[in-house]
């Protein structure tokens, strides 16, 4: 009797030990950042359909969708991990192996957005984190009632945080534009945006400015991107979103510099808006700028205003997409990356211009998927039809420009697209 009577003692210590529990509970909060960016709708202007207005500029704002980490010094080591949401609120469990909460604690943000879709990083690859301050956790709190530290914020009127807000124009150029394509949603993922640089390595010494590589899947941007996101980091999204929908090997070069290079400097690797450009540069620029566009206003914007680059709400070098000569042509219009912008957004839009076509929200969703679906090869209206530098008809061998889009899009879709082709000065 003694002997089991000793055994029972040692199974109840045994038994005792086990069931010392770990430290857990939740924590939530909201993490915001000072507002900087350009390329807002100005109160000046019908703002009917914008997403970002001038309202917003210059005020906190909530840092959406990004991954969020709670660390603990005592356990060197992440306790707990999740996400903001589009408030910039949290609500995150943490567990520690210890009887009792661990301490020197922080909850931290980086700029990976939550589903990977893309992450920014320094131009060496490393990544840019956000920490709080230190607080006290409390052990036992619940999902229904967690600990409540409060919210936390960066950059001030006196001096904006560049990565918190090239993350904002990435993530509302996601959010807002490319997460309504199956494509991207099966395509755009763990996206490297690095910044901010000029003439960044693996891009071969020859971007002086914001560049895309979509084999790579990487964007550059340059010094003084990160408050310009309609032609920088959106604009650049817009190229790898082209080229995953529909890997190309870009036939022929990029087609820059028509007719000849006499008014552009040596290499003539830029464009502008309203210069005039082969059909396949013009086009691609034209798309990747009207992703950005259709990132930052609604189908029903009276008013959607369009520039490459800007601090400022388009203060300067600024264009209406709602507005063209129509089927008159001045000099080298018919070329222009802002005709064949005006040609896209004459689709999407839900306006009443006469345009006989308005797919609007509903087809939104129709027309990056359609480069997914352009034949492969290199004849006429394929994807990797190239460009001819002595054709001057916009048709066959012009590069895989508008006239192969508009093509394509009654071919593969069964929408004549061909009025707002011509009402925005490209040829019949």
């Amino acid at each position: 009797m003694k002997n089991l009577l000793l055994g029972l003692v040692v199974v109840g210590t045994l038994l005792g030990a086990s069931s010392t529990q770990a430290a857990s509970g939740y924590v939530r909060g909201r993490m915001q950042f000072w507002q900087y960016q350009g390329n807002y709708c100005p109160s000046s202007r019908d703002c009917t359909g914008a997403v970002y207005t001038q309202a917003q500029f210059q005020t906190y704002q909530p840092v959406r969708n990004a991954r969020v980490y709670v660390w603990s010094d005592q356990a060197n080591a992440v306790i707990g991990q999740g996400a903001t949401d589009v408030n910039g609120d949290y609500t995150v469990s943490w567990y520690y192996s210890g009887a009792s909460a661990p301490t020197g604690v922080y909850v931290y943000w980086v700029p990976d957005h939550k589903d990977g879709r893309f992450y920014i990083r320094y131009s060496n690859g490393t990544y840019r984190w956000y920490p709080t301050g230190y607080f006290t956790l409390v052990n036992g709190t619940t999902s229904t009632s967690p600990q409540n530290i409060g919210t936390a914020a960066w950059g001030s009127s006196s001096g904006a945080d560049e990565w918190a807000n090239a993350y904002d124009g990435a993530e509302m150029m996601w959010r807002e534009g490319l997460n309504y394509f199956g494509v991207m949603q099966s395509n755009f993922t763990n996206v490297e945006i690095r910044g901010f640089a000029n003439d960044m390595p693996g891009f071969n010494g020859s971007c002086p400015t914001s560049c895309a590589n979509g084999y790579a899947k990487r964007v550059q941007l340059d010094v003084g991107a990160a408050f310009a996101p309609q032609g920088r980091v959106m604009h650049e999204m817009g190229h790898i979103a082209s080229y995953l929908a529909h890997p190309y090997s870009g036939t022929g070069g990029n087609g820059y510099c028509y007719p000849s290079t006499s008014n552009f400097p040596a290499g003539c690797g830029w464009w502008t808006l309203n210069t005039a450009e082969h059909g396949g540069a013009a086009f691609e620029e034209a798309l990747a700028t009207f992703l950005a566009d259709s990132a930052l206003y609604y189908p029903n914007a009276p008013a959607p205003h369009t520039c490459l680059a800007s601090a400022a709400p388009c203060a300067t070098s600024q264009f209406n997409l709602e507005t063209s000569t129509g089927t008159t042509c001045a000099a080298g219009e018919n070329r222009w990356p802002l005709t064949a912008m005006r040609f896209l957004w004459d689709i999407y839009d839900s306006v009443d211009d006469q345009e006989a076509v308005a797919e609007g929200p509903s087809g939104y969703w129709k027309m990056l998927n359609l480069m997914a679906i352009y034949d492969n090869g290199t004849e006429s209206l394929q994807i990797d039809e190239p460009w001819n530098a002595t054709y001057t008809a916009i048709d066959n061998w012009d590069g895989r420009g508008s006239y192969s889009y508009r093509m394509n899009y009654f071919n593969k879709n069964g929408t004549s697209v061909y009025t707002p082709y011509t009402r925005n000065c490209s040829p019949p």
